[in-house]
């Protein structure tokens, strides 16, 4: 019979160490799910010592064997555990970029089986003191289980009231500061009901084509203009196809213009002054996120510790991917969506993802429930909103100027703390822009700076 005690994976311990080797990557994405204790091989563990110490001294740089081996000389172990040049090549003859996630869970369940087996023989030992009495047995097992395995996510009702009255304190304060802790989206009718809280998955959903990416643009730029760090995630667009995007609501000049087209002096320069502004807006595009949900959730953790982000966005659901094994897609979605709330719940951050909608069919089925892939989306989410276009291709004119735009229904079709309610908006859809029905958007004078000349174009 197999001994337990040392339970452990040697392949796999091999395998998770040497796609560590091979792809740095791999380590800066799984971070807080790797740890030297998980492994049992002493050697590996000094390998992994020695990536983690070098990727903190020159995180830019990548890691390789040589690179290992003069650390490995540099800073001697007095247990003799340095691996050669022959066994680091061996343990990246391991590297399997399919396998690893699995691999580093099996290390990891080794590690904590072990930890139950410890405990139990502490346990084992208490009962068999001849001293105790069992009472006092009992109690040490109990205390000797807390601290293992400690409750700090059990909270009573007086701590959780003392934390409500901490939260009432600091919003007061912040209000005679004029500072606030929601997120502000530009849309006041979303605005005035609660809005966009901390620990909120939020789900834009619509067809194709209908202006989720450009609303969820919007809300970002509102963000962000109101100082609050911004995270995100398109798995269609490049960063600077969104910057174009941006600067198309501030100016009014079409993005593939603004990308394609050789501008005249006066265009030129507005972008220019624009771009200046927009500089200073805390945006960040995380472009090597691939589309894989688990190296998301990575790299959302690591913009929480670097920029303090306050919200994500993913755009968008349907097009993600994962490293683990599902049985089909409708409940691969609802997993994205539970992960996404819970990183939401933990780091105390609004993440809005948007969502496709299957097309209308004359059964009457409620918006909320045509959410492609999956209805366990919506049921994860705190707030759903759909949005509907309604008119389209309207004009107005100021002062001889000519803005083309569609109007648009925005309804909450769920609200777990915000209540259900609906709202129109003008959209301006050659620029991107979102404006609510008799507000000024805070993003931009719809307009722009320079005349808007007619397009077709439908973002």
């Amino acid at each position: 019979m197999e001994n337990t005690k040392y339970i452990h994976y040697d392949k796999e311990e091999k395998i998770v160490i040497g796609t560590i080797i091979r792809d740095n990557s791999f380590y800066d994405n799984y971070a807080d799910e790797i740890s030297k204790d998980a492994f049992t091989s002493g050697f590996i563990k000094r390998t992994l010592e020695a990536i983690i110490a070098l990727t903190n001294e020159t995180p830019d740089q990548p890691v390789g064997i040589t690179d290992i081996s003069v650390w490995l000389e540099k800073h001697p172990n007095p247990d003799r555990w340095n691996p050669t040049d022959e066994q680091l090549e061996e343990f990246r003859s391991y590297a399997d970029f399919d396998e690893f996630y699995p691999s580093l869970m099996r290390v990891n369940d080794a590690k904590n089986r072990r930890g139950l087996i410890s405990l139990g023989e502490q346990i084992e030992r208490i009962a068999l003191d001849p001293v105790e009495s069992e009472d006092s047995a009992v109690k040490k097992m109990v205390d000797y289980i807390n601290q293992k395995y400690d409750t700090k996510g059990i909270i009573t009702s007086k701590e959780a009231n003392d934390k409500l009255r901490e939260i009432i304190a600091l919003n007061k304060d912040k209000a005679q500061r004029n500072e606030v802790s929601k997120i502000v989206s530009g849309f006041e009718s979303l605005d005035e009901r609660g809005g966009l809280q901390p620990g909120d998955l939020v789900i834009i959903a619509a067809e194709t084509s209908q202006g989720k990416s450009s609303m969820a643009l919007n809300i970002a730029v509102s963000a962000a203009k109101n100082k609050k760090s911004v995270a995100y995630y398109s798995l269609e667009m490049t960063a600077y196809q969104l910057a174009a995007r941006i600067a198309s609501m501030k100016t009014g000049i079409t993005a593939n213009k603004i990308l394609y087209d050789t501008l005249d002096v006066v265009k030129t320069d507005t972008i220019t002054r624009v771009l200046a502004d927009t500089d200073a807006y805390p945006i960040f595009y995380d472009e090597s996120s691939t589309s894989s949900i688990d190296v998301i959730l990575r790299s959302i953790r690591k913009m929480k510790n670097r920029y303090d982000i306050k919200l994500v966005v993913v755009d968008y659901l349907q097009i993600l991917s994962t490293n683990r094994k599902v049985q089909n897609n409708e409940l691969f979605m609802g997993d994205v969506a539970r992960s996404l709330k819970n990183i939401a719940k933990e780091l105390g951050i609004c993440v809005l993802a948007l969502s496709q909608l299957n097309r209308a069919a004359g059964d009457g089925q409620k918006g909320i429930n045509r959410i492609r892939s999956s209805g366990q989306i919506a049921e994860a989410a705190d707030t759903v909103m759909i949005i509907k276009r309604d008119n389209k291709d309207l004009e107005e004119v100021v002062d001889g100027r000519t803005a083309h735009y569609d109007t648009v229904t925005i309804k909450i079709e769920k609200g777990r703390n915000i209540g259900t309610s609906e709202f129109g908006c003008r959209f301006y859809y050659s620029r991107c822009l979102f404006a609510e029905n008799d507000q000024d958007n805070d993003n931009s004078d719809p307009l722009g700076e320079v005349t808007q000349e007619r397009t077709k174009d439908r973002w």
